[in-house]
Parts: C-alpha cells; sequence; structure tokens
C-alpha cells in the first residue's frame, strides 16, 4: 500500500532509464548475470539406476530443448533466458515466465516483462469472469489467503486488452523484502533519487565544460571591447543604414569586458571537475 502501482510504473522506468544510461549500474547487474549462469545449468545425470535413460534424457535437454525453448528462438536459448531474467529481476523488480505448449506439442516458455503484468485499469477486485471476487494488487489476483490465483498479463500495443493466465501456468521471479509482498521492486530503488541528482549533475557539469571549451582568453580593456586598429578585428556595417560599424573579432572564444582600472589578460582554466563534482 506504500507503493501504488503508479509509483512502482515510475521507480521501473527510472531504473530502467539508469540501467541504460549509467555504465556502472549496467556493467554491475550484467556481470551478476553473467557470473551467476556462465555456461552452468546443464543437466547432468547422476544416478545410480537407469543410467541410459537418464543419459539421454539429459542430452536431449542441452541439444533439443535448450535451444528451443525460448518462443523468441535465435540466441534467446536457456542461458541467454536465464542471464535476461537475472538482470530484469534486479533492473525491473520481477519478470514472469509463462508455460505454454506449441501447435508442434513443443513446450516452450515465453518470458513476459514486468510492464505486462498489470490492473489495466481494473479496482481491487475481479468483476466478472472465472476470478470474480478475486482481489487484484499490480496485476496479481489474489485467493483469500493472499495465494496468487492467476496473473493479468496485458495485450496489445497500448496494453489495453488483458488475458488473465493461472498461476499454475506462470512462474513468477522476484525477490520479496516482505511476507505479503506480490511483486518485486527494482535493485536500484533505494538510490534511484541519488542517481537521478547524478545523472543531472553529470549533464550540468558536460555543459559548462562545452561552454568553457569554447572560451580561451578574457581581455580587459578600457573601451571594453576589441581594437578596431586590430587586423583580426573584420569591419561589419549595421542593417539599420545608421552607417554605424559592428566589430567582430577572428578568431572566436576571446572574451572583452571593460576593466575598471588595469588592462590585463586572463587565460581561462579548466579546474574541472571540482573537489565536490568527483
Amino acid at each position: 500500500r506504500l507503493i501504488s502501482s503508479l509509483d512502482l510504473a515510475t521507480v521501473r522506468s527510472l531504473s530502467q532509464r539508469m540501467f541504460l544510461n549509467m555504465g556502472v549500474c549496467r556493467d554491475a547487474l550484467k556481470q551478476k548475470a553473467s557470473y551467476s549462469i556462465g555456461s552452468a545449468w546443464l543437466p547432468t545425470y547422476t544416478g545410480e539406476s537407469d543410467f541410459a535413460d537418464g543419459k539421454q534424457i539429459s542430452t536431449f535437454l542441452r541439444k533439443v530443448w535448450f535451444p528451443n525453448m525460448n518462443v523468441k528462438g535465435g540466441v534467446q536459448d536457456w542461458q541467454k533466458t536465464l542471464e535476461l531474467t537475472s538482470i530484469a529481476m534486479d533492473r525491473d523488480g520481477d519478470v514472469f515466465w509463462l508455460k505454454i505448449v506449441g501447435a508442434d506439442g513443443f513446450p516452450r516458455l515465453q518470458v513476459i516483462p514486468a510492464h505486462r503484468v498489470g490492473n489495466c485499469g481494473a479496482s481491487e477486485k475481479i468483476t466478472e469472469g472465472k476470478f470474480k471476487g478475486c482481489k487484484i494488487i499490480d496485476g496479481v489476483i489474489l485467493y483469500a489467503s493472499g495465494r496468487p490465483a492467476a496473473y493479468r498479463v496485458l495485450t496489445g500495443e497500448n496494453m489495453a486488452t488483458f488475458t488473465d493466465v493461472d498461476a499454475v501456468n506462470i512462474i513468477p521471479f522476484f525477490d520479496p523484502d516482505s511476507a505479503e509482498q506480490n511483486r518485486g521492486f527494482p535493485a536500484f530503488m533505494h538510490a534511484l533519487e541519488d542517481m537521478v541528482a547524478m545523472l543531472a549533475s553529470t549533464g550540468d557539469e558536460r555543459i559548462r565544460q562545452m561552454i568553457v571549451s569554447r572560451l580561451h582568453l578574457t581581455i580587459f580593456n578600457e573601451s571594453g571591447g576589441p581594437d578596431l586598429d586590430d587586423p583580426r578585428v573584420a569591419m561589419e556595417g549595421t542593417s539599420d543604414g545608421s552607417g554605424a560599424v559592428a566589430a567582430q573579432t577572428l578568431p572566436g572564444g576571446i572574451v572583452y569586458l571593460t576593466a575598471g582600472g588595469g588592462e590585463k589578460i586572463e587565460q581561462v582554466k579548466h579546474e574541472t571537475p571540482g573537489d565536490m563534482w568527483s
């Protein structure tokens, strides 16, 4: 109740932004998943009887099911699916596997991202269908005991439609922090405000560095402008027809200011990043 569905969606979106924009966060999750999964998780029969059958089953899993278990196919094999699931748990808070059987009778898994499970505008209770009367919280349909009965999977481009899938056909993945928790929270959640501030600070620092990089010298003199006798100064006529001329310094990167007593030239120093920013 402390974190509404809207707040959870916002936190998840910010966490995804952190993952995409901050190399430290991204690589930490990718390395964690890579070291956790690696080339392991391969079945090996260790029984003392029916050795021939056990070896045949483990060979089938490695050579047939693992390369084809994900409905997306391609590089989405068993190890890659586990790796992406690990990343999604930390980045999004949770992820779901839907167990399906294809038209060819082959069992496969479909990975459902966190944002594809939600209430779809429903209130706290289901008013019709198979699960009428059950509570629904963040897309999780609950029995009175609190046990998940089904998950509301959002469909369509705008996720305006849904399908309630029996919980027996879905495997949820998340690390709960409390006994009554039904959805997971991103691992970055406790630091999101600090990370947003860090992104803003980094962006401002880049802008400041670009401004400074375009300035080379600051010249203080009595006129507060360039010496018109300097051959590096180009004279331009004004567009108002007054006959006055404007001075333009060549090259750029030089700023003229009124001295107010004593002429001098200052070179812009790139004293960045400062101790505070670091």
